[in-house]
């Protein structure tokens, strides 16, 4: 099985996202996405981007743009440095729910394509409904105030990994950080599958 480490604010995640989402469904492989809140002291109401995030994002944006090999994703500067903690939260509610692959897509895009600031429960809620789901059902949820315990679990897990940032992907204790092409998590899959030599998950 395929652990993804990810958080909604960064554009990297967003395309190993869909790597992965082309390998679950090429394979049958299982993906756990771990979602992690990089940054959970953000306000609930987010930040405004500083000139030096906005250039900061707007680097990254130009990477994405030269690294996609055919991935579907339309990205621009969003308005707000969110607080992703409740957009976690709610994915892993949608996954309970059998939504989590489709809310967790409309999430990145919400943000990503749309500039939406997906740490306010109402557009969390939205997104649901977009998705033919509940959002009434999911806005009870995190008025609850009760994150799940495997949020915590999530982050335990990344720690013992030893690295810091996502995307990072852990498979039978290979850790690959950063972006990869889809070929090589494909390799990655199949060296395992078939028993061949271990495949170098090493950084560029």
């Amino acid at each position: 099985m395929f652990y993804f480490y990810y958080d909604y604010i960064c554009p990297y995640s967003y395309l190993v996202s869909e790597r992965l989402r082309l390998l679950e469904l090429d394979y049958f492989e299982e993906i756990e996405r771990r979602g992690l809140s990089l940054h959970p002291n953000i306000p609930v109401e987010g930040t405004p981007l500083s000139p030096e995030k906005e250039a900061e994002i707007k680097r990254e944006i130009e990477d994405i743009r030269s690294l996609k090999k055919g991935e579907s994703m339309e990205l621009t500067i969003p308005p707000v440095d969110p607080n992703t903690t409740q957009a976690i939260a709610a994915t892993l509610f949608a996954e309970h729910a059998g939504f989590g692959w489709e809310f967790h897509r409309e999430v990145y895009r919400a943000y990503w394509t749309d500039g939406k600031n997906i740490g306010l429960v109402p557009v969390l809620a939205n997104i649901a409904d977009i998705i033919n789901w509940n959002g009434n059902e999911l806005t009870r949820f995190l008025k609850q105030n009760d994150l799940p315990e495997r949020m915590n679990h999530n982050l335990k897990n990344f720690r013992k990994l030893g690295v810091r940032g996502v995307p990072t992907i852990d498979f039978d204790g290979r850790v690959v950080k950063g972006v990869r092409p889809y070929e090589e998590y494909k390799k990655l899959l199949l060296d395992t599958f078939w028993d061949q030599e271990v495949y170098d998950c090493s950084c560029e």
